[in-house]
């Protein structure tokens, strides 16, 4: 309203004006005189009317601040009145200001949630760790033809749960940093511990130790956790020839950047119920891997991954056997030594891994060479390939654990969402696998299987994973008839993971 009015005030000065001069030249100095006080009155005239209606907005302003200002402070809660060592109110300031505060209690627990539940102390170093867990939901079918029936029977897919598991980690900021993990696997009818261990890192000379039911260092594969592998199931080869957990004590520590590492332990061969004898099999092993390559480019990020392991094992009860299941965990072992006599063995494994952008491959060999009782060995071999393609972009360079030689968990760039159109990741994945159980009047048969996987990460903590294979077996039944047979699996998980 303001700017209308002093428009208009301007416009009839220039009106009258213009006017004055168009007509000065045919009239005399008086009219123009007349004309301009005549402007002059008018424009005062317009300019007190001005002033009057800014007034009376600032005085309706002013009235409005006021009624809110009450309103808000009719409907604040009252104050307490001021503890002393606590707070007070400045009137000089108007303002409130914290005097003093309370001590920090160090061991006031603080819980967050990101892909589980995490804790720490307050001071963020008395004690800090995880609860977490894993959910794998699997759905399996499979089509043998008359050979593999004739060797193992029917064989029958189903629904089960893989894994069902519940685990705890963390550290406690001693002197050297205490760590430990207890991992419990609920699924099936019996509860069994997985990894439960203590250990100290960032020890001088020998780094990390760690001891209890462990992984042994051995295969790139058989490290990396069941969360993160892009199958649902390892490769026969590490089924049949591979170390897992057992009772132990390693050591471990990297260098040059963490670009090499290594781990070396002794272990003492447990049964499912996690219980060993002293004087049973001891296993020494250890693992020497590093990146010779490594190229952060952000658009594609490149590595190259390379290892060695090595293993010797003593057989208490000089009895030995080596057997796998055609990489379907509900399929039968249709590979297999049956118990043979032997009293060690040594075990030798080859591991790569090479990520270029979006593309990755790894592969791995494994060769066993048990010594028989009364002379001679038995040379068992496997091995795998396989190559990945993240559709969406993803790389594994992303999820590669330098310090422990192995790759961790995916992250899509976008989760899957209705709302804003994320698709999450997707993978495609191609493996195949040889494992040879025969030598000499060994026959344990030998058996190669091929299985294309597509991977839907829908989160970092959620995935389904899309299975088929064809499983190819030689081996003798047990009328000593060759039997040369295949079986077809599809597979189906649902996995969650936090």
């Amino acid at each position: 309203m303001l700017s209308i009015n002093k428009l208009r005030a301007i416009a009839a000065c220039v009106v009258l004006l213009f006017t004055g001069v168009i007509h000065g030249e045919s009239q005399g100095n008086e009219d123009r005189i007349l004309q301009l006080e005549l402007a002059l009155k008018q424009l005062a005239e317009q300019n007190a009317r001005l002033a009057s209606e800014v007034e009376d907005l600032k005085r309706s302003i002013h009235a409005s601040s006021s009624s809110r200002s009450t309103s808000v402070l009719d409907d604040a809660p009252r104050t307490a009145p001021p503890v002393d060592g606590v707070a007070k109110l400045s009137s000089s300031s108007s303002r409130q200001t914290v005097s003093s505060s309370a001590p920090v209690d160090p061991n006031e627990l603080k819980l967050r949630f990101g892909n589980g539940l995490k804790f720490q102390t307050a001071d963020g170093e008395t004690w800090k760790g995880e609860v977490g867990g894993r959910f794998h939901w699997d759905v399996s079918g499979y089509d043998e033809d008359r050979d593999v029936e004739a060797l193992v029977g029917d064989v029958n897919g189903g629904i089960e749960f893989r894994r069902l598991r519940l685990s705890s980690e963390g550290e406690f900021g001693l002197a050297a940093p205490l760590y430990y993990k207890v991992d419990v696997d609920f699924a099936g009818n019996d509860s069994v511990m997985k990894d439960v261990y203590v250990g100290f890192k960032n020890l001088p000379l020998i780094g990390d130790i760690r001891l209890g039911h462990i992984k042994e260092p051995f295969s790139m594969e058989e490290l990396g956790s069941s969360k993160h592998m892009g199958y649902a199931e390892r490769a026969s080869a590490s089924e049949a020839l591979v170390p897992s957990r057992n009772n132990g004590v390693q050591i471990s520590d990297t260098a040059f950047d963490d670009r090499m590492g290594w781990a070396a332990g002794w272990f003492a061969e447990v049964d499912q119920t996690n219980i060993n004898e002293i004087d049973g099999n001891h296993h020494f092993t250890g693992r020497l891997f590093g990146v010779p390559y490594l190229s952060e480019d952000e658009q594609r990020p490149s590595m190259w991954h390379v290892g060695m392991a090595g293993s010797y094992a003593n057989i208490q009860d000089d009895t030995s056997r080596h057997r796998a299941r055609p990489e379907g965990h509900l399929a039968p072992r249709l590979v297999d030594t049956g118990n043979f006599s032997a009293d060690s063995y040594y075990l030798g494994g080859l591991e790569t891994a090479f990520v270029h952008g979006s593309f990755s491959v790894q592969a791995e060999y494994v060769h066993n060479q048990s010594n028989l009782v009364g002379g001679g060995n038995a040379d068992f071999a496997g091995w795998y390939a396989y190559g990945s393609w993240f559709l969406t972009g993803e790389s594994r360079v992303d999820a590669y654990k330098p310090k422990l030689g192995f790759y961790d968990r995916i992250k899509p760039k976008r989760n899957f969402s209705i709302t804003n159109g994320g698709l999450g990741a997707w993978e495609l994945i191609l493996r195949y696998s040889n494992l040879d159980l025969n030598d000499g009047s060994i026959m344990g048969g030998e058996m190669d299987v091929v299985t294309a996987g597509l991977n839907w990460y829908l989160s970092p903590s959620v995935r389904a994973i899309f299975n088929y294979g064809i499983a190819y077996v030689e081996r003798n039944d047990s009328q000593g008839i060759l039997r040369d047979g295949a079986v077809d699996m599809a597979q189906f998980r649902f996995l969650v993971n936090f």
